[in-house]
């Protein structure tokens, strides 16, 4: 798959879009979490994984991701190497 940079306003069109499953890659966990906060506050399904969350719970978000219950994973590099090979990032926000 493609990755693609956004800018603000694509990012805002792209929420607005509803995309199905998206992996969104981020430089930051803090960007990661803000971002996923503020997907939630657009009634987006979002989780954002970082080391502080407990194994167990991201090994349940990605599982969830991957069923489509949860919309969109914002992550790090680190841990966007948790998802299945064929599945690769969709977009990267600097």
């Amino acid at each position: 798959m493609k990755i693609e940079v956004l800018s603000v306003t694509e990012e805002r069109r792209l929420i607005a879009s509803r995309p199905k499953r998206r992996l969104l890659v981020v430089k930051s966990e803090r960007k990661a979490e803000n971002i996923a906060d503020y997907l939630r506050e657009e009634e987006v399904a979002a989780q954002y994984l970082s080391s502080e969350i407990d194994p167990e719970c991201v090994r349940l978000f990605i599982k969830q991701f991957l069923s489509g219950e949860i919309e969109v994973i914002v992550t790090t590099p680190k841990f966007a190497k948790l998802f299945p090979p064929d599945f690769s990032p969709n977009l990267s926000l600097n």
